[in-house]
């Protein structure tokens, strides 16, 4: 067997069987083959491209969640901070007065804390709305795929933030609990 390359063709032809027809044939064969790779090529970039869409618009609603539930506790985190306190007696003995006064510190310190974390959260949430999408859409060739990691990445800090926020903003409520009721019980021992 002899193969040599065809001279004008650019393909490759057998020896013993140099026929027009079955260089045609070979020809039409291997453009067969080539073509059914492109459109599978095509199909699968079109089913990831559907795969990754979704996942954008998943990860758009957890981060429309994110950022509604962390501006609500920032809220709230606002109105602890405004709120005038009245605590069960004002007449109490020196000792109870820092007392009151370093657990107000905490408590208002630990509400400032959420709020600067819920404020995190509402700022990356909000970015990724805003410019996820646009990136996986305008962007260039391979775009999608990269906004929807990007998405994934942000989407676990904005998680750690908010958990923070929380976690602060219920030891506040625990102070404050502290605050109202444990002075009251103080009060109620000593009579």
């Amino acid at each position: 067997l002899d193969f040599r390359r065809g001279g004008g063709t650019g393909g490759f032809h057998h020896s013993l069987d140099a026929s027009p027809a079955a260089h045609r044939a070979r020809v039409t064969f291997d453009t067969m083959i080539s073509a059914d790779r492109q459109q599978l090529e095509a199909e699968i970039k079109k089913q990831t491209h559907e795969i990754r869409e979704k996942e954008l618009d998943v990860f758009e609603d957890n981060f429309a969640v994110l950022a509604t539930t962390s501006s609500f506790l920032t809220g709230l985190g606002f109105k602890g901070l405004t709120m005038v306190p009245v605590w069960g007696g004002n007449s109490g003995s020196d000792d109870t007065q820092t007392q009151i006064e370093v657990l107000e510190t905490v408590f208002y310190s630990l509400l400032s804390i959420s709020i600067g974390f819920n404020m995190l959260t509402l700022c990356s949430s909000t970015w990724c709305m805003i410019f996820g999408p646009g990136l996986a859409i305008r962007g260039p060739e391979g775009s999608m795929s990269r906004a929807v990691e990007g998405m994934y990445v942000e989407r676990k800090w904005a998680l750690r933030f908010y958990g923070c926020g929380l976690f602060f903003l219920v030891f506040g409520g625990i102070v404050l609990a502290w605050l109202k009721f444990g002075s009251k019980a103080d009060t109620d021992k000593d009579d």
